[in-house]
């Protein structure tokens, strides 16, 4: 009985299964809700059967994980791009209460790359190339 539990909890602290489960929920809610046909037991069933499609999202991830570790395949550059561009959207959007001129939070945004590139180099004793910090400045 204590292996059935400890595989359930294993299950539900997957971030996919959880996702997935709160998706199941506030849709068989909404449905239940606004759809006059759609009933408690049809909503009871979407829950139960939704954790199933965390389990295959989270399958899947796993098999994109393992093709990518075997061909040693890299994050793309405009993938890092993006992300790197929505971090600093977010800083400008949310320094404000720490940083009140625009300026100043363009600064900020600058040096970033720079400063934890010096952090980098002196906790770990070696030199960062130049190139991607000039590419994490002009994406953010």
């Amino acid at each position: 009985m204590n292996e059935l539990l400890d595989l359930f909890l294993d299950l539900l602290t997957a971030p996919r299964m959880l996702v997935s489960l709160v998706a199941g929920v506030v849709a068989a809610v909404l449905l239940a809700a606004h759809v006059p046909w759609f009933s408690g037991s049809m909503g009871l069933a979407m829950v139960i059967v939704s954790p199933v499609a965390g389990m295959v999202w989270g399958a899947r991830a796993e098999q994109v994980a393992q093709r990518r570790a075997a061909r040693g395949q890299r994050a793309s550059r405009v993938f890092l791009a993006l992300a790197l561009c929505a971090a600093g959207l977010a800083w400008m959007f949310m320094g404000r209460p720490l940083v009140e001129s625009l300026e100043g939070r363009f600064a900020v945004l600058a040096c970033a790359p720079f400063a934890v590139g010096g952090l980098y180099s002196l906790v770990l004793w070696r030199p960062v190339p130049i190139r991607p910090l000039l590419f994490a400045t002009a994406s953010l």
